[in-house]
């Protein structure tokens, strides 16, 4: 029995039960009073401060005290988030009396206007840690790895997010709004060369390309959305597909609900996920002129197509989804599909869903990641709940070298900061260091050349264009071209190290 389960037959629904209520009312690590003030929404709805917690404050992130960190609590144990169950909740009923930690959030240190005023100043002015482009084209060699960088074709207005964020809306939003949170904190990241672009423009997706290409990325992992017919986000792919534009790509479905939330959960659901087996033929006949145009990636004549969450269908309906698509593939001529679902949750079972593999979607699957206390940090904004990672400690411990028993492809990213898009509530980041970007790829490229035949050596970056998440490739101005040129530094050291080894194993 799953932990949900048996928490469940023990507690019953957690929603409305009266139990449970007294439970949190009665804790000394629920606030009522401080949940209020710092949860100005909830005040203002009049709406019982427990209640709220129970049924919705918990999921959104929202913390119960300052006494007590939920976010960090299951940040911290795998096994309640996984089973989706309410932090305090478990810790009052169980955490205690099993010795868990209660992460209460200390009080954390807040800076001045001055502090803030010259750390804005030096986002704006500092350009000690600008790369510039050096106009160096990369070379492929014939053993280097084909990087595919994850592309999100979103920043065009379309009328979805005009009803539900606004008129004209794009991630660009997020991104111009966004403020630092502590000192150090580099918001916004501004982009630079590209600019805040429009993706009904090919001229742009051909400039996206030309850097692409010149710092060594081999192709673009598209993500797909569609819903049962409904395509949404299209546009810049028809672009693609119909331009001479030389670059190699494959597609992602983003199989998730999409949600005002940006989680893909089932809260504030703005387009939902209703796939049943009526729809594959659908599925197949638009994804088709990709998978025939000649640039699309295939391996062994097998279209690549990723699956972000498979497990979101269940298992019987999948491994129908993937018969008949590998059914509908031959009779077109291919030898059927390379299925790849991603590592999201911590999905692996690529033999039940019938996947040739799992593709690394950091950061889901960073586990034992160390929480960088708010005490070390200057905050501007004390009312922000956003956890800081400490990425750097979980690089050097060489955590993301993990082998696995299935077939596994790598990826990184180089940075994440996902504050833009969830303002000062329930984000995160995760905090590197100079050159931590370049030795995670360049690490995950032995790898790979390690675990991979030539053909298959395939590595991914999170994300060409990720601006809300702050996963990005694309030049800005406070870094220029650096992460781009790690890039191709990565992939040219790799194969000095390689010639390397292959001398050295001839002279012993």
């Amino acid at each position: 029995m799953s932990l949900k389960d048996w928490f469940s037959k023990k507690t019953g629904n957690t929603t409305d039960h009266t139990d449970d209520y007294q439970i949190i009312a009665n804790s000394d690590l629920f606030d009522a009073e401080w949940y209020l003030k710092h949860n100005p929404d909830v005040a203002a709805s009049k709406i019982d401060p427990v209640q709220h917690y129970l049924n919705y404050g918990w999921k959104e992130g929202r913390e119960p005290s300052a006494r007590f960190s939920g976010k960090i609590y299951l940040d911290s144990y795998n096994d309640v988030k996984r089973a989706n169950i309410n932090p305090l909740l478990h810790y009052e009923k169980f955490g205690r009396n099993e010795s868990r930690n209660n992460f209460s959030p200390v009080i954390a240190k807040s800076s001045n206007f001055e502090r803030y005023s010259s750390w804005v100043a030096d986002l704006h002015e500092n350009k000690s840690y600008f790369i510039e482009n050096d106009q160096h084209l990369y070379s492929r060699s014939g053993n280097d790895p084909k990087i595919f960088a994850y592309y999100l074709p979103q920043f065009h207005s379309v009328p979805v997010n005009d009803r539900n964020f606004g008129k004209g809306f794009t991630e660009w939003v997020n991104v111009s709004r966004s403020t630092p949170l502590f000192y150090g904190h580099v918001q916004p990241r501004i982009p630079y060369d590209v600019g805040f672009y429009n993706l009904e423009n090919i001229n742009v997706i051909e400039r996206q390309v030309q850097l692409a290409k010149q710092y060594g990325i081999y192709g673009f992992c598209f993500y797909y959305y569609w819903f049962s017919g409904e395509k949404v986000l299209e546009k810049p792919l028809k672009l693609f597909l119909n331009s001479d534009i030389d670059f190699r790509f494959h597609l992602m479905w983003a199989n998730e609900n999409w949600a005002k939330l940006w989680d893909g959960g089932d809260k504030d659901i703005i387009l939902e996920q209703k796939f049943d087996s009526s729809d594959i033929d659908d599925f197949y006949k638009d994804i088709l002129p990709y998978i025939k145009d000649q640039r699309y990636e295939k391996v062994q004549n097998k279209p690549i197509l990723a699956v972000y969450r498979p497990t979101m269908f269940g298992e019987e309906l999948f491994c129908k989804f993937v018969a008949r698509l590998n059914e509908l593939a031959q009779k077109d001529g291919f030898s059927g599909f390379y299925f790849l679902g991603t590592n999201f949750q911590d999905f692996s079972d690529t033999q039940k869903y019938h996947l040739n593999g799992i593709i690394e979607f950091p950061p889901h699957g960073m586990h034992n990641l160390t929480v960088i206390p708010k005490t070390e940090v200057e905050w501007f904004n004390m009312k922000c709940s956003t956890t800081l990672y400490n990425a750097h400690k979980w690089l050097q411990e060489k955590n993301h070298l993990e082998d696995r028993d299935i077939n596994v492809y790598k990826c990184c990213f180089p940075s994440w900061d996902n504050s833009s898009r969830k303002a000062y509530t329930g984000g995160s980041i995760l905090v590197m260091q100079d050159g931590d970007f370049y030795r995670w790829l360049s690490d995950i490229i032995i790898w790979t050349k390690k675990h991979h035949s030539e053909a298959e050596q395939y590595v991914y970056i999170n994300a060409w264009n990720e601006w809300g998440e702050g996963a990005v490739l694309e030049p800005d101005t406070r870094f220029g071209y650096k992460s781009l040129s790690d890039v191709r530094k990565a992939i040219e050291s790799s194969r000095e190290l390689q010639q390397t080894h292959k001398i050295s194993a001839a002279t012993k």
